[in-house]
C-alpha cells in the first residue's frame, strides 16, 4: 500500500515539473552599447528576449559621426540588422568621426606646413580639427597671400574642419627697384638678359644697362651701387639698385650755340637737359673778371629773340625752343660785363634817388647810387615822384620798361638804352628825344 502511494506522488510531481518547462520559456539578456562614448545612439536599448527571438538592432550617428560597423557578438556594417537569440549577446555600434579633405595649392615657390592646434579625436583633420597652416616662401620669394575656402594674408592662418577645404597659397618673386640717375646728356636703355620669372627686375634678373651719350657728349662712368666704366654693363638684381651714369660734354660749347662776351669775363656753359623728355636745356653763368661786373645777356627774353637783355645770372633756356625764334640752326646771345665795381652814378635830383631808396636800389640821399646795381635794373616805376630831371639815366644800361607819369619833367632826352615801354603822361614837357633808342614797341 505504502508503495503504490509513492509511485503515485513520484507521477504527480513529474507531470508537474512538465507543465511548468511548457509555461516558462528559456530567456538570454541582449546588452548593447555605443563606442566612442557620445557619438551616437542604438536601439534597442539593452534587455532579455526569449530564446530564438528576432531582434532587429539599428545604430544612429550623431552630427560630424558616421556609423563604421557592428562589433563584440555581432560583425559587418549592415544597418540596421538582426539577430536571434540563441545565447547571451554584446553587440557594439562603433562610429567614428567625419573627415575632410585639406587640399593645399602652391603658386610660385614656396611650401605650406600644416600642424593640427586642437583635434576632437585622434584622427588627424576630424570634423572640427583646428590646422594651423604657414607658408613658407622658397628663398628669393615672398608670400603673397590665401584664395580659395579661406582668402587673406594672414600668415601662419588656423582653419578649422568643419568641411572639406581648398586652399591656394601664392608666392611671388622678391622684386628690387632698379633706379638709373643721369649727369649730363646722354640716355640709359635697360634690356633683361636673364630672368627667373616673368616680370621684369624680380630677383635674380640681370639687366644690361646701356649709356647712350647725346650728341657732343661722351659716357664717364657708373656711380652708386656700382662703380666702373664697362659699357654696356650687366647687373644681376639680388636687392635694390641705384646708379648713376654720368656724362661730360666732348666740346665745352656746342656748335649750335656761340657766346660772344663783351667786356673782361668768361661764361660756363652746363647742360641741364633731361633727354628722356627731348629737353635741351643749357645754363650759361657769367664770371666777371676782377674789378668788373656782370651787366646783362642779349639775344633772348623769355623765349623771344631780338634786341632785349636779361640780367639774371646764370641764364637758363631750352636751344630746340630758341633755335625756332633763328634764321638758322645757330644761337647768338652775348654777355655784357662792366668795368668798375665801386663806379658811382651822378643823381641831381633827390626825388629820383629817393625813389630809388625806396624800391632798394640804394640806402643814403647823397646824390650817388652804385652803377652796378642800376645798370641792371630792367623795369623801373618812377610815377608820381615829384621828378624834375633825370639825369643819372644814361648808366640804366638794361632798363627795359620805364615808368614816369605823373611828375613834373620840362625836358626828356633818352640815352642810348634797350627801352621798349616808357610812360609819360601827366609831365610838362615841352622836348622830348627819343632818337637813340632803339624799335620802342609802347609810347604813352
Amino acid at each position: 500500500m505504502n508503495y503504490a502511494i509513492r509511485s503515485i506522488t513520484v507521477l504527480l510531481l513529474l507531470l508537474f515539473t512538465l507543465n511548468c518547462d511548457d509555461d516558462d520559456p528559456i530567456q538570454y539578456q541582449l546588452r548593447t552599447q555605443v563606442s566612442p562614448e557620445g557619438a551616437g545612439t542604438i536601439s534597442p536599448v539593452s534587455s532579455m528576449y526569449n530564446e530564438g527571438t528576432e531582434v532587429e538592432i539599428k545604430a544612429t550617428a550623431n552630427p560630424e559621426y558616421v556609423f563604421k560597423n557592428w562589433a563584440d557578438d555581432a560583425i559587418g556594417n549592415e544597418n540596421p540588422m538582426k539577430v536571434t537569440m540563441t545565447d547571451d549577446m554584446v553587440i557594439t555600434a562603433v562610429f567614428e568621426k567625419v573627415q575632410y579633405a585639406l587640399n593645399i595649392a602652391v603658386i610660385g615657390e614656396g611650401s605650406v606646413t600644416q600642424e593640427i592646434i586642437l583635434a576632437k579625436s585622434s584622427t588627424d583633420y576630424d570634423s572640427g580639427t583646428k590646422v594651423q597652416l604657414t607658408a613658407v616662401p622658397a628663398e628669393e620669394w615672398k608670400f603673397v597671400g590665401w584664395s580659395g575656402d579661406y582668402a587673406g594674408t594672414d600668415n601662419p592662418v588656423q582653419v578649422e574642419m568643419k568641411q572639406a577645404m581648398s586652399l591656394t597659397a601664392t608666392f611671388e618673386k622678391v622684386q628690387y627697384a632698379l633706379n638709373i640717375d643721369i649727369v649730363g646728356n646722354g640716355t640709359v636703355t635697360q634690356n633683361i638678359v636673364q630672368a627667373k620669372a616673368l616680370n621684369d627686375y624680380d630677383s635674380g634678373t640681370t639687366v644690361r644697362l646701356t649709356a647712350n651719350p647725346g650728341d657732343n657728349w661722351e659716357f664717364v662712368g657708373w656711380s652708386g651701387d656700382h662703380q666702373g666704366t664697362e659699357n654696356p654693363l650687366d647687373l644681376k638684381m639680388d636687392k635694390a639698385i641705384s646708379i648713376t651714369a654720368t656724362f661730360e660734354m666732348t666740346d665745352p660749347v656746342p656748335e649750335s650755340v656761340s657766346v660772344w662776351v663783351f667786356g673782361d669775363g668768361t661764361v660756363e656753359q652746363e647742360w641741364i637737359g633731361d633727354p628722356q623728355t627731348g629737353s635741351e636745356e643749357i645754363r650759361l653763368t657769367a664770371h666777371p673778371g676782377e674789378g668788373w661786373y656782370f651787366v646783362s645777356w642779349s639775344g633772348i627774353l623769355d623765349n623771344a629773340w631780338g634786341d632785349f637783355l636779361i640780367t639774371r645770372n646764370p641764364l637758363e633756356f631750352d636751344v630746340a625752343l630758341a633755335r625756332t625764334y633763328q634764321d638758322g640752326d645757330r644761337i647768338l646771345v652775348a654777355a655784357f660785363f662792366q668795368e668798375g665795381l665801386d663806379n658811382k652814378t651822378y643823381i641831381p635830383d633827390d626825388n629820383f634817388e629817393q625813389a630809388l631808396i625806396d624800391l632798394g636800389y640804394d640806402d643814403q640821399l647823397d646824390d650817388q647810387v652804385l652803377t652796378r646795381v642800376v645798370s641792371r635794373i630792367e623795369e623801373l616805376d618812377l610815377s608820381d615822384r615829384n621828378i624834375e630831371d633825370l639825369t643819372g639815366l644814361e648808366d640804366f644800361f638794361s632798363l627795359q620798361i620805364l615808368n614816369c607819369s605823373e611828375n613834373r619833367l620840362k625836358s626828356l632826352v633818352l640815352p642810348q638804352i634797350f627801352l621798349y615801354q616808357l610812360f609819360l603822361q601827366g609831365n610838362e614837357l615841352t622836348q622830348l628825344d627819343l632818337s637813340k633808342l632803339g624799335a620802342i614797341l609802347s609810347l604813352n
